[in-house]
């Protein structure tokens, strides 16, 4: 996760993490990159939420994207960058 003010150069840094780890990797792993937007949404809405009427757990945009990272086989995915900005 990488968090900042404008223009310390937070995408050129994530930019070249990417590049770097497919390098090392011999270009057989895909590496990715999500952004959010904090300020665009309601906390519920990026961390999740839970329904206290129907007992269930509602995922957010940050909890999805963790999910996803998570369960893709090994190989496909080796790292997920969750960039907000």
């Amino acid at each position: 996760m990488v968090v900042g003010q404008p223009g310390i150069g937070k995408t050129s840094c994530i930019q070249t993490l990417l590049k770097t780890l497919s390098a090392v990797d011999g270009g057989g792993t895909v590496y990715r990159e999500s952004r959010i937007n904090p300020k665009s949404m309601t906390v519920d809405q990026l961390l999740g939420s839970f329904k206290a009427a129907t007992g269930d757990w509602v995922d957010g945009a940050f909890s999805v994207l963790l999910r996803r990272a998570a369960r893709t086989a090994r190989g496909q995915l080796h790292m997920q960058c969750i960039y907000l900005w």
